[in-house]
């Protein structure tokens, strides 16, 4: 759904999102009417100062819509995230991994597949590495793909350079 929008289930309020291009979960079990049927409203608002500067100038369900059931006791999707600045480093990203790993969850590396890739190599619970190509123009060898899998670089260290004519003296 595009822009600000608000959910209802059965007139019970369930949430509210500011943006589009994220994704969000709403809990609605306090709404559900488990012996008859179900009203799910959503009201999308594409009106205001910041609507006029959007890259999709449309607003509305645009794209799939997706209702998940989930047990009682269950982890959050895209939950819980750690960031490698905030845990000190790889290896204690490595350590995090395997403490998900020890509960059944899998990991994510984020943002940068040039360091991710050789990153989720090292663990065995990687669901999968985000993949940005805007980097690509900027490496001497981008990271290559084979059968909808990446490839590591045979480089040293991470295994990828930046070309000369991109890199600023500090």
């Amino acid at each position: 759904m595009t822009k600000n929008w608000d959910v209802w289930l059965n007139g019970f309020h369930l949430g509210y999102h500011g943006y589009g291009w994220s994704p969000i979960w709403l809990d609605l079990t306090p709404a559900l009417n488990e012996t008859g049927p179900n009203v799910l409203a959503v009201k999308v608002n594409c009106t205001g100062p910041d609507s006029a500067e959007s890259q999709y100038r449309g607003a509305g369900i645009n794209r799939h819509v997706v209702l998940q059931a989930m047990g009682p006791v269950h982890v959050t999707t895209w939950g819980p995230f750690i960031s490698t600045r905030r845990l000190g480093g790889l290896e204690h990203w490595r350590a995090s991994a395997a403490f998900a790993g020890a509960h059944h969850l899998p990991v994510l590396p984020h943002y940068y597949k040039e360091y991710d890739v050789p990153l989720a190599m090292t663990v065995p619970n990687v669901l999968g590495v985000e993949w940005l190509d805007w980097v690509d123009p900027l490496l001497t060898v981008p990271v290559r793909t084979q059968d909808g899998f990446a490839c590591p670089n045979d480089g040293s260290g991470w295994g990828f350079q930046f070309k000369d004519e991109h890199l600023v003296a500090l």
